[in-house]
This record gives C-alpha cells, structure tokens and sequence, in this order.
C-alpha cells in the first residue's frame, strides 16, 4: 500500500523524498569518530544543492568518503577557507560548488565504468584462488593493524612532548613580545626587511616515511600553492617526503634535515642556525615555514606563517599589563640573545607538531585500512562459500544424474 502510494504522488514530491533519503544517509555518523565541521559543510551542500539526488542511497557512503578525499588533495583551500572565515562566503560557495561538481562528474563516470566492467565479469575465480585472496588479505589486515598500534603508542609519547614543550613555548613568545613593545625600535637583523633581490626562504616540513594518507600531499601541495604566488624561493627541506618533492620544485634546495632521524633538537638547532647565518648575510630575503597544524586527531591542518623578519605584535603594545622593562646592559644585547632563542623553539615546536600530526594522520589511515581490509575478507568469504556451495551442487547433479542413467 505504501508503494502504491509512492507512485501516486507528483514528481516533484517524489525528489522531495528522494533527496531526504539521501540527506538522512549523510547525517549518519560512526559512533566516537566525530566529523569535522569543513567536511560536515561540504557533504551537507553537496546533497542540498542536489549532487546526490542521482546517487543510489547504497553508494552515499562512498560518495561521501571519495569527496573529502577529492577535496583534501585537489582543493586543500576550500577547507581552510571554511574553518578561518567560519562561514561560507560567494567566494567559497563557488569554490566549494565547483569542487563538487566536478567530482560528481568524475565519481558517475568512475560508477559508469564500473558497470560496463561488471557486465563484462570474468568466470567466478575457483576456490583456491579465493582462499589465496583471504590469506592475502589477513597478512595485509595484521600488517595494517600492527602499525595502527604502532602509531597509537607513538602518537601517545609524541602528543606528550609537544604538550611538555608548550609552557616553555608560551612563555618565551609572551616575553618577548613584552620586550619588544617596551623597545619601540631596535637594532637586530631579525626585526629588519632582508635585501630585496634576494630569494625568499622557505621550509617545507613534512614525515620521513608515507603511510599517512594525504598527510604529505597535503603539505607539498600547500608549498606549490606558496611557490607560484612567490617565483624566487629557496627551499629548507625537513622530512624525507620533503626532499623528494622538492627536487621537482623551482628554486635551489638549500639544505635537508630528516625529521625523527636523531636528536630531533639538535637538528633545530642546525636549521636555526642555518637560516639565521642566510638571513643575515642577505642570502634570503625573508624566511616562511610550511607546517601542519594538529587541529585534532582526524584533522592535520597545512599551515604557512612567515618567521623573519618578526614583526613587532599590536597586542603586546596594547596590553595595559605589560609594564616598563629596563634592559640591561642594552635592548640589542637582550633581544640578541632571545631572539636566536625564539628562533630555535619555534622551528623545534614545529617539528613536534609535525611528528605528532604525521602519527595522527598514521593512526587514522591504518584503521581505515584495517576496515577495509575486514570488508574485502567478508566479500571474499561470501564469494568462497558460493563457489564451494557451486562445486557440492554440481557434484550431487552428476551423481543423480548417472544414477537415473544407470537405473534407465
């Protein structure tokens, strides 16, 4: 009866009902794995505005999980966009409708092609090859599972360390600051512009190893992004992704550091030193520092914040707590050696991040391989017990088949 009144209804009602079938498959959301508002934004436009009204409700899931993906690495901005303005202008509207146009075009050829294949589907593979694929996929399974523990611990020790490092962090920032707001104007290379035909520095940080999803893709991209706004550049590179990326940049690399090889502080210290010795001898002309930012654990931010030449902050001039400061022997002799100080621990603080952020990204990717891996030796097993259930089938045919011959 309810079908019968289905059909009765006008067409319009019809893709009324239709669209809430799929808006309601959307709003679904795993039980402790929180959704990050860029994501909820996109998917939840991308079924008002109509994209998913030609998508089974069977396929959203995939739909959905394929966009975020499309997104993250084809239209990283989009996302930090909506997160920094917190609210969806024309400007990221358009964007963000372009984006998904595009990728619904591209995900109902993808569905398109899959189909022809289906029809063209090879025999049913034999029961051998089947329990070949299972055991296959159990050592992939307990591959992925035994690094998701890994990354699970490590991210555990690395979390805490940034934590740890962080009162240090704030305090040195909020002193210097003070310091700088008390000085007005001071004589140091680091609050001065750098030669203006000279390059300017950036430092690509990524991972050392990939298995993190679109972690590193993320952060390279983000640097490309910086390099065509920016045709001289220098490169830093930190990570082992980072170097090889870079090697099809424009701009000479400089100098590398792997990330989690070594004492990860004595590695700051040597890039600090680096960069300070090429700031103030006019090699570069100003020094950026690509980075993620740990946001939480399913989301690392690509960030891009310039470092030298520092620039005095409002805040601190405008903070009635901030008293006088007497500088002694002089304010250039204070502030030279905080400075280079500063330097070091912010570079450092941002190596912390990024090991964290990587094993965070880890941690996510390999449970998503875990599950998929689980899903793939479901499908197999049901495909096996067909195929087995095939051959008993066939066997008892030809028994009674030469039984009735026999008795004819």
């Amino acid at each position: 009866a309810f079908a019968q009144f289905g059909s009765d209804l006008d067409k319009s009602t019809q893709a009324q009902l239709n669209r809430g079938a799929r808006l309601v498959e959307i709003l679904k959301q795993p039980q402790y794995e929180p959704l990050p508002v860029e994501r909820q934004v996109a998917i939840i436009y991308a079924g008002t505005y109509g994209y998913l009204d030609s998508i089974a409700v069977s396929e959203v899931r995939a739909f959905e999980t394929e966009l975020y993906t499309f997104i993250e690495t084809r239209r990283p901005q989009i996302f930090t966009g909506i997160v920094e303005k917190k609210q969806l202008d024309d400007q990221l509207k358009g964007a963000l409708d372009a984006a998904v146009k595009e990728f619904a075009a591209d995900f109902a050829a993808l569905r398109a092609l899959r189909a022809l294949r289906s029809k063209r589907r090879e025999p049913m593979p034999s029961l051998i090859d089947l329990r070949r694929r299972i055991r296959a996929v159990k050592n992939t399974q307990q591959i992925t599972k035994a690094m998701k523990q890994v990354a699970a611990a490590k991210i555990r020790r690395a979390d805490a360390l940034q934590k740890r490092s962080r009162p240090y962090a704030d305090a040195i920032g909020a002193m210097l600051r003070d310091l700088i707001a008390n000085v007005g104007s001071v004589d140091h290379p680091f609050m001065k512009p750098g030669r203006e035909d000279a390059p300017g520095g950036v430092i690509l940080m990524t991972a050392d190893k990939g298995l993190a999803g679109s972690f590193n893709a993320n952060l390279i991209r983000a640097a490309e992004l910086h390099g065509r706004s920016n045709a001289n550049l220098a490169w830093y590179a930190v990570g082992i992704k980072s170097r090889n990326a870079l090697r099809r940049q424009r701009g000479e690399t400089l100098q590398f550091w792997p990330l989690a090889q070594g004492v990860m502080f004595d590695n700051a210290q040597e890039l600090a030193r680096r960069v300070s010795d090429d700031f103030t001898q006019g090699r570069i002309a100003s020094l950026t520092l690509v980075s993620p930012k740990l946001v939480n654990m399913m989301t690392q931010r690509p960030e891009v914040r310039p470092i030298l030449p520092i620039a005095p902050s409002g805040d601190a001039a405008a903070d009635p707590r901030s008293g006088s400061v007497e500088f002694e022997p002089s304010p250039e002799f204070v502030l030279g050696r905080l400075l280079p100080k500063y330097l070091e621990f912010t570079l450092y603080s941002a190596m912390l991040e990024t090991n964290a952020s990587f094993y965070a990204a880890q941690l996510v990717a390999m449970n998503n391989a875990t599950d998929n891996a689980k899903k793939l030796i479901d499908e197999n097993t049901v495909e096996m017990n067909k195929a087995r259930q095939a051959a008993i089938t066939k066997e008892i045919l030809e028994i009674v088949g030469g039984a009735e011959a026999l008795a004819g």
